[in-house]
């Protein structure tokens, strides 16, 4: 879902989808975590569980994210394909 809302919404730039359950999300290579990302990310947007973020930012590089968003999305929304990180660059 967010990679849908931030085209939809006219973003323009880098968006790397992060999940180790698919090679692609929405048409973009994904990596299988934050530490395979090349490059830094201005700001990453968790739609995991609120429990395991840190552990999902813990996988970057020290300096690697700018900023982060949690969006701990409810057990209904599972099904949806909307538990993976997204990083984006400018």
């Amino acid at each position: 879902m967010p990679v849908s809302l931030l085209r939809q919404h006219g973003y323009d730039g880098r968006i790397l989808p992060i999940t180790p359950r698919a090679e692609s999300i929405q048409g973009l290579p994904a990596a299988p975590d934050l530490a395979a990302l090349d490059g830094e990310a201005d700001l990453v947007i968790l739609a995991v569980p609120a429990a395991l973020a840190a552990q999902a930012l813990e996988q970057a590089r020290p300096g690697q994210v700018g900023g982060a968003v949690v969006c701990a999305p409810s057990p209904a929304s599972a099904a949806s394909g909307c538990w993976a990180p997204i990083a984006w660059a400018t």
